[in-house]
């Protein structure tokens, strides 16, 4: 076949064309280090990339949940702590007023710092979490979610809890429903209260007392009545919910442990003819009213008589220590997410390695191959425009010699 001169140019001439595309191609990844400088490029890749990009925006801004949820779990935590250290102190100045050798006075004195460790621990339920809103406040934020109000103070805000999420599967509340952490706290054992009756005279002293058989409790009302004194001494046990009397006339004899269907109650002292006991159902109790019961009965003259007051120490005592458990088992739940926090974070930071790596499969060069390739490129060029320069300048005179 006959090849013409100008068609030896043109092919030439295009192939040099394409290799100095390639060289330019090449060029052009080396300086910007990927491998596509448009989505006609390579648009599978295009696709995959925009898929990637848009994962690793999400898992950043989980990243960016989890430092907020770190935060107010952090502080939540913390002043949890806080709260149990001045509910301890609390319970140990209430184990000093139950010396008897102390005058009413003496109790007063303790009735006031009591109520300094109550501002305290309204001023903690009150606290901030760094963000512009209240810590136990759920989901309101304009204002502080506890009042003092007189003699009580009240929860204003609502029983929501802000939940935030903090991994594509994982959401997580960060705000706690202050209603359930300081309002809602079982009082008694937990499970029921037992009480002297403000009427009382004599000197008998009620305990907490114990479940003795599970299967027999019936969430009753019970009520201990006293008859007599002395040797002569002896109670019933009523159901006051059925009105029916569960034994009657039992001889007493300080200490005694008296049967109350289900429980267990210990009484000790010398109640008088017309004492009664109470044992009821355990219900909520709100901590600061737990406090401000303490100091009533704290600041009560005893006249002499501290049989009162060691009865209802003894109540306060026992929903102090049901208050003192509940908010050690929102600190855990506190700690608890916090650990929980860490393990989301190491997974994110995990996957955040692997959806660049991946990405980076698709969009980045190997610069140890496009290097080599530019070098193989170039030599190419330049030996195409050697040969090329060389062509061009033969005639057919250079045949004929």
């Amino acid at each position: 076949m006959r090849i013409s001169t100008n068609q030896m140019y043109r092919a030439t001439s295009a192939t040099i064309s394409n290799k100095q595309a390639d060289l330019a191609q090449l060029q052009n990844q080396l300086a910007t280090g990927k491998r596509s400088a448009s989505l006609a490029d390579d648009p599978a890749a295009a696709a995959g990339a925009s898929v990637l990009r848009s994962d690793l925006a999400a898992n950043s801004q989980f990243e960016q949940n989890r430092q907020i949820a770190q935060q107010r779990l952090s502080f939540a935590e913390n002043t949890l702590g806080s709260v149990s250290d001045n509910l301890q102190t609390a319970r140990d100045q209430l184990i000093a007023a139950g010396n008897g050798s102390l005058s009413d006075l003496d109790r007063k004195t303790i009735a006031g710092q009591l109520r300094q460790g109550l501002a305290t621990l309204v001023g903690l339920a009150n606290s901030a979490d760094g963000q512009g809103g209240y810590l136990f406040g759920g989901y309101r934020e304009d204002t502080p979610p506890f009042v003092e109000n007189g003699a009580a103070v009240n929860y204003v805000a609502d029983d929501g809890a802000r939940v935030i999420n903090v991994s594509s599967t994982r959401s997580m509340e960060t705000a706690f429903n202050g209603a359930d952490v300081f309002m809602r706290i079982p009082n008694g054992n937990g499970l029921f209260v037992s009480a002297a009756n403000s009427a009382n005279t004599g000197s008998g002293i009620i305990d907490s007392g114990r479940v003795a058989n599970p299967a027999a409790l019936t969430g009753n009302n019970y009520e201990i009545r006293f008859q007599g004194s002395g040797s002569t001494s002896t109670y019933d046990v009523w159901d006051t919910t059925t009105n029916t009397a569960i034994s009657t006339g039992t001889p007493f004899t300080a200490p005694a442990s008296i049967a109350v269907p289900g429980i267990s109650i210990n009484v000790d002292g010398a109640p008088a003819n017309g004492d009664k006991f109470s044992v009821l159902p355990s219900g909520n109790q709100d901590v600061f009213k737990t406090l401000r019961d303490a100091i009533a009965v704290l600041e009560t003259p005893t006249n002499g008589n501290v049989t009162a007051v060691a009865n209802g120490l003894r109540a306060s005592l026992a929903n102090l220590d049901q208050a003192l458990n509940h908010i050690s088992d929102g600190r855990g739940a506190a700690g608890a997410r916090l650990n929980e926090l860490d393990q989301v974070g190491v997974l994110g930071s995990s996957r955040d390695v692997d959806l660049k790596g991946t990405l980076s499969k698709l969009e980045d060069i190997d610069y140890v191959k496009t290097i080599s390739d530019f070098t193989v490129t170039q030599t190419g060029v330049q030996a195409a425009l050697a040969s090329y320069a060389k062509i061009s300048q033969t005639s057919l005179f250079d045949y004929l010699r």
